[in-house]
């Protein structure tokens, strides 16, 4: 049996963390840093990602879940998929648990891999009318 100093203070709770179930210590000992040391681990997309779920204006405790269920994709569906859609939000500037969940479900980041690859192997073709920029840097020098 435990006893414990009453706390008056109206609806606030009072928590001894040595009295928890080890499972409760562990959520209770999230933090921003705890996610955002996680995520870089990762890769540095991962981790803006992260930070960007982490500014929103939740509750701390739903953010830490949306975190946890993001890099939980690392594993499930591997760290180069979750990389991938970690970049398209950040280009969308859409940062949430549920947006992450959709574009791996659907496959919607392979094609913007493929998109991606298709653009970097793409190049100009030579012609004599493409000078490039030290043409330019030329004339504004005169």
């Amino acid at each position: 049996m435990a006893f414990h100093l009453r706390d008056r203070k109206p609806y606030k709770y009072t928590t001894v963390k040595e009295h928890l179930p080890s499972h409760h210590r562990f959520v209770s000992e999230w933090n921003p840093e705890k996610f955002i040391n996680w995520a870089a681990g990762i890769s540095p997309e991962v981790k803006t990602y992260i930070e960007g779920v982490l500014s929103q204006k939740n509750y701390p405790e739903t953010l830490y879940r949306a975190c946890v269920g993001i890099l939980s994709f690392a594993k499930k569906a591997g760290k180069e998929r979750l990389v991938t859609a970690c970049r398209m939000g950040i280009r969308m500037e859409t940062y949430n648990y549920g947006f992450i969940s959709k574009v791996l479900a659907n496959n919607t980041d392979k094609l913007w891999a493929e998109g991606e690859q298709a653009a970097n192997d793409r190049k100009l073709p030579g012609h004599e009318n493409l000078r490039g920029s030290d043409y330019y840097k030329d004339m504004c020098n005169d």
